[in-house]
């Protein structure tokens, strides 16, 4: 559960890194996806493309809503993930059990996932404002 640049190719969903010259690496850990030209590297597959050849590029966002506050989510574990809130209270720090201070007004904490309400929002990447 990071956020992430996802491409739609041919109908499926993969990471996405953007090179300078516009074209887009496709990245999958599916050995299946050999048969749509990629190329293994080691521990994951990839592949590189053209823009015009997606159906779709856009940012994936991770957040999470916990005791008021909308949060990034850093990391992930099992059933619980590390949250980060900024302009947090110091009131607030101590009624949500904080666990350390990242900087001066923001807190992180480890939660179990189902404390939090996570969101998920996707916006369109203009590759040519990149």
């Amino acid at each position: 559960m990071q956020d992430s640049n996802i491409a739609v190719y041919k109908g499926k969903e993969y990471e996405a890194t953007i090179n300078e010259d516009k074209t887009i690496n496709l990245i999958s850990d599916n050995a299946m996806d050999q048969k749509e030209g990629f190329n293994f590297y080691g521990i994951r597959y990839g592949k590189t493309v053209q823009c015009k050849e997606l159906e779709a590029l856009f940012r994936r966002r991770f957040t999470a809503l916990y005791g008021g506050y909308s949060s990034l989510i850093l990391d992930e574990e099992g059933d619980r993930i590390l949250i980060e809130i900024f302009s947090i209270s110091p009131e607030d720090f101590d009624k949500l059990k904080m666990d350390r201070a990242t900087s001066h007004a923001s807190a992180a904490k480890w939660i179990p996932k189902s404390e939090a309400e996570i969101k998920i929002t996707e916006t369109p990447i203009d590759i040519d404002n990149y």
